[in-house]
């Protein structure tokens, strides 16, 4: 993967990071724990909770992106077994 940079949008880019922010603090619906594992396995590797939230907030506009561009729904279940293929690898 790239680096993170202040490329592109500044008004996205902030929006992104506030839902990863609310996402990993009070979000604690049964479709956010795969999110907020992720953000929890960067915070552990990488040891700051800004990192974490600017991971999140890149994987929010991943799966975003791939939702409009195949026209599908999310489905935190998909994450679920993303997470599980990547423990086993």
């Amino acid at each position: 993967m790239g680096s993170i940079t202040k490329m592109g949008a500044k008004a996205l880019r902030s929006t992104l990071v506030q839902a990863a922010h609310v996402l990993m603090s009070q979000c604690r619906t049964a479709e956010a724990v795969p999110l907020q594992a992720i953000a929890q396995r960067v915070r552990g590797s990488r040891g700051r909770r800004k990192i974490a939230v600017v991971a999140l907030a890149r994987h929010l506009l991943r799966i975003a992106y791939y939702i409009l561009r195949d026209e599908t729904e999310y489905e935190a279940s998909r994450l679920e077994h993303a997470e599980d293929d990547r423990a086993v690898a």
